[in-house]
């Protein structure tokens, strides 16, 4: 059965040794010029070096990060959830009993619980977000060998994923609070935006440390020494007015100071000191900024060196 081909594909010998692959596609002309699609690949300069218009395309994904970092740090544990309130009730009463009542450690006039509770949420925020940003990308490394996506969006997910904390957080100092007596002013509004405004220090920081860990894997453990050390140099156990004159450049230089003195005033009115408030806004800035370009200064080398 013919079928309408062409004749000169039936005068063809049909032999096995004469059986040859038919070019049936027409032929281009010399003269015809074919246009292909051309890709032009040229290093990204300014502020698209940070990928912002990727990050927007793969949006999607920091959903599914933060979703997934939230389920593991709560998989497999009996209260789930719950620790998330447990956890900062007992530090906090604990530090009450330390050094509220044995050493009586001064708390500007309102109740000593108050003082370390309120410094305790944001200095925890701070911890946790940047620990894990630090290793964010030694603990992602099946996904950068593997698959191209935007790798900002690793730390970002790994700091962000303390917000539920946050808000779970701050319903419990509330009740603790009316416990107290205590009933927060309107000003109560801007405290998810303080916890916010930490968790983006945490990630600036751990922007610039994250490719640090990436080839020296001490940076983790001493991250870890300083959370430590910084605890007891914040003043979190100790109101900020009892640190004296001497020393108040140097408490500029930590990022959560400025929070801990707004969190404190827009609470239970404590008192409000503006200048390091005014510092802790500049350096999360500066943190956030070098952080992002020097992140994706090195992220090339990720997967080579992980």
């Amino acid at each position: 059965m013919t079928g309408g081909a062409p004749p000169e594909l039936l005068d063809r010998p049909t032999t096995a040794a004469s059986r040859e692959p038919i070019d049936l596609t027409p032929e281009a002309s010399p003269d015809e010029h074919v246009d292909f699609p051309v890709t032009i690949i040229e290093p990204r300069k300014g502020w698209r070096v940070l990928e912002l218009d990727e990050l927007w395309r793969y949006r999607h994904l920091l959903t599914v990060f933060l979703w997934r970092d939230i389920k593991v740090s709560h998989k497999q544990t009996v209260l789930g959830m719950a620790w998330i309130l447990v956890s900062p009730l007992v530090t906090v009463a604990v530090y009450t009993v330390v050094f509220g009542r044995m050493f009586e450690f001064p708390s500007g006039g309102h109740p000593y619980p108050l003082l370390v509770f309120s410094g305790q949420y944001l200095w925890g925020a701070f911890s946790a977000a940047l620990a894990a940003t630090t290793g964010s990308v030694v603990g992602n490394t099946i996904f950068i060998q593997k698959i191209y996506f935007p790798r900002l969006l690793l730390p970002a997910s790994a700091a962000l994923s303390g917000m539920p904390n946050l808000g779970l957080v701050l319903l419990s100092l509330l009740a603790v609070m009316g416990g107290y007596g205590y009933w927060p002013s309107p000003a109560v509004i801007l405290a998810p935006v303080i916890g916010l405004l930490v968790l983006g220090a945490a990630l600036g920081i751990g922007m610039l440390l994250a490719p640090l860990n990436v080839m020296y894997r001490d940076v983790g453990r001493l991250v870890g020494f300083a959370v430590q050390l910084g605890f007891f140099l914040t003043p979190v156990l100790y109101p900020i007015s009892e640190v004296p004159e001497t020393l108040r450049p140097f408490l500029a230089l930590n990022p959560v100071v400025g929070y801990i003195s707004a969190l404190r005033w827009c609470l239970y009115g404590a008192p409000l000191h503006l200048d390091l408030v005014a510092s802790s806004l500049l350096m999360t800035t500066v943190f956030l900024v070098a952080g992002a370009f020097c992140y994706t200064r090195f992220q090339g080398r990720f997967a080579d060196v992980i």
